[in-house]
């Protein structure tokens, strides 16, 4: 019994590890595109600016998506077989959740308001906006578990 839970768990931690080994290879090009796009390191309308703020762009999609990326790790890290089918099935729960969470939000009248006062929360970067291809909105999931009902903008 004992040793049946502890396979398990090693199961489960070496399926959590492989999405975070490519990370700090993430990192460390965002670093180095961070230099690269600095208009005091390499002079003021440097085409290295544009080159490197894409790049950038493309390597951020990383950071910003990692609960897709460990839902897919998880999946494929736990499957025994056919983690092809265990990743797909994985992005369908995930899309899943995300379509029910907004709808559960918007039955119950917490989903929050995306009026104009929010987008200067947005621009001010106290929350990170994410927009899905099916219309529904992520804020930071931490949001929609810890804010009911309050009036966000008695924080400032």
């Amino acid at each position: 019994m004992k040793d049946k839970i502890v396979n398990g768990m090693q199961i489960f931690a070496r399926s959590i590890v492989t999405p975070i080994l490519f990370l700090p290879i993430v990192g460390i090009l965002l670093a180095i595109v961070g230099v690269i796009s600095n208009p005091s390191i390499v002079g003021e309308g440097s085409p290295l600016i544009n080159v490197g703020e894409f790049v950038g762009g493309g390597l951020w999609t990383f950071l910003t998506n990692l609960s897709i990326i460990f839902c897919v790790g998880i999946a494929m890290g736990m499957a025994k077989e056919k983690k092809a089918e265990a990743a797909l099935v994985s992005v369908f729960s995930f899309l899943f959740f995300l379509g029910a969470n907004h709808a559960w939000l918007s039955l119950t009248g917490k989903l929050i308001n995306l009026g104009l006062d929010f987008v200067r929360l947005l621009n001010n970067n106290y929350f990170k906006s994410k927009q899905w291809n099916n219309g529904t909105e992520l804020i930071n999931l931490q949001i929609y578990l810890t804010f009911d009902r309050i009036n966000m903008f008695d924080i400032f």
